[in-house]
């Protein structure tokens, strides 16, 4: 892909080793980019925008004599609402968790009670986890390697869980290990196969879901309840308060049901 980009900049001129025109116009993006079949507006502006970056990296090594990519038309991807998960679905979700299995159902109420990213969960240590009585919290790190501290004051579900979960596991290392019959022992838990478990109880609660909605949910939930938005954004690890902000919108489908319930209640 890269070097028909490459040809691409070269039969547009744009790579010469003379100065660029502060005045030349923007350029369309290159076709074969609009032309990939069946892939969303999302994936192509996170393709075009991995070939910002290596050709930022290029022209800093002095690789290329210009920078192609900032005659290019940025490529929007598309907005969606978030998608969170009702509650009763939530509790039909764990409830189809087997007792035997107290790892799964600590991470997915873990997720639920506090919104973190799975990576963040998946990457967490015992020596981040504090359950001192009145001061339960975990250090995560997120996008970007930024560390945070997620509060566990307001989660009683999730610290019982893992009072109980401390006892019969290894209290060093990673919080989530895989395990170690299938190599895994002292390792991560890594995301394909708590996908795969996830799955497996979606399917046997009769509810449709993503992993990431848990964290929909929470963000949701706090934003309906009247939480400032810049409260949220520190507890979802928002990086940009717009981020936080697209929770507050509503689909079309939340205004018919409030509106109905308004008028139930005539």
């Amino acid at each position: 892909m890269v070097a028909r980009h490459l040809i691409y900049c070269a039969n547009a001129c744009y790579m010469r080793h003379d100065t660029p025109s502060p005045t030349h116009q923007k350029c369309r993006r290159p076709k074969y980019l609009a032309a990939i079949p069946e892939v969303t507006k999302t994936t192509l502006a996170r393709r075009q925008a991995s070939l910002r970056a290596l050709f930022a990296w290029a022209y800093r090594l002095e690789c290329l004599a210009t920078n192609p990519m900032v005659r290019l038309e940025g490529i929007r991807g598309e907005d969606h609402l978030p998608r969170p998960l009702d509650a009763p679905d939530i509790a039909r979700i764990l409830a189809a968790i087997p007792a035997t299995k107290r790892r799964d159902r600590l991470l997915f109420t873990l997720l639920r009670d506090t919104g973190i990213r799975v990576g963040e969960a998946l990457s967490a240590r015992w020596e981040d986890v504090s359950l001192a009585d009145g001061d339960e919290q975990v250090r995560v790190l997120g996008k970007g390697g930024r560390e945070r501290t997620v509060l566990l004051h307001a989660a009683p579900d999730t610290v019982r869980l893992l009072r109980r979960y401390k006892k019969g596991t290894a209290r060093s290392g990673y919080l989530f290990q895989g395990d170690p019959r299938r190599g895994g022992g002292g390792a991560p838990l890594d995301y394909s196969s708590i996908r795969y478990a996830w799955s497996r109880y979606c399917a046997h609660a009769g509810v449709t879901a993503t992993i990431h909605q848990l964290r929909h949910a929470f963000v949701t939930e706090l934003v309906r309840g009247g939480m400032r938005l810049t409260t949220v954004q520190r507890l979802a690890g928002h990086r940009r308060l717009e981020t936080t902000r697209v929770y507050a919108e509503v689909s079309d489908e939340e205004v018919k049901r409030e509106l109905s319930d308004v008028r139930r209640r005539r």
